[in-house]
């Protein structure tokens, strides 16, 4: 009774017309379906990343048309593979034979730590004071050593040293972590009388 049908498995179909007592028959179309892309293997992930590390989202090769999009931008990269150096939620788009499937997101957080290094919260200092040392701010956690020994630690980029010494600070996020290049501490000497 309609003049249309949703087809839901390939097969070769007709219709048949009736004009009253009269009938006619189409011509045969053969109907195949062809597949979508299969990204099952592409089953997304959260990731917190140092800034050095190496993180690579593949799908599966063979496909005709690779879009990847960062943050819902598309990139310039059109393999079937893509090196993330930046933070941002990833997806892929891809086609084969017109038929086309998006991959689940890949949410990427690259903690980026600031360059360890340690400075004298002041000018100098002479035999007796307590000093100040800082590191670089940014870190979720600093570490103190001196002469390569533990002394502490702490949530903001100051310590307060007494002594003199090779001082190194380790800065922390996440999983993540740089240590400065040593600081010798000397104390300046009092002057003679």
């Amino acid at each position: 009774t309609d003049n249309s049908i949703s087809v839901l498995s390939p097969g070769s179909y007709e219709v048949e017309v009736f004009n009253g007592m009269c009938n006619s028959f189409s011509t045969v179309i053969d109907i195949t379906f062809k597949e979508s892309p299969d990204l099952a293997m592409m089953t997304g992930d959260q990731v917190e990343l140092c800034t050095d590390d190496n993180y690579t989202i593949t799908a599966p090769a063979g496909l005709d048309v690779y879009l990847w999009m960062q943050d819902g931008n598309v990139l310039a990269n059109s393999s079937n593979s893509i090196q993330v150096v930046e933070s941002g939620v990833y997806t892929l788009l891809t086609f084969r034979d017109g038929c086309s499937a998006f991959s689940a997101p890949y949410d990427v957080t690259i903690n980026e730590i600031p360059e360890a290094a340690i400075s004298l919260g002041q000018q100098g200092a002479c035999e007796g004071q307590v000093v100040q040392l800082q590191g670089a701010f940014g870190a979720d956690q600093y570490t103190w050593y001196k002469d390569g020994n533990l002394i502490g630690f702490t949530e903001d980029p100051f310590i307060t040293v007494e002594e003199e010494g090779e001082y190194t600070v380790t800065l922390s996020i996440s999983d993540c972590s740089e240590t400065s290049p040593v600081f010798i501490f000397e104390f300046t000497p009092l002057p003679n009388n």
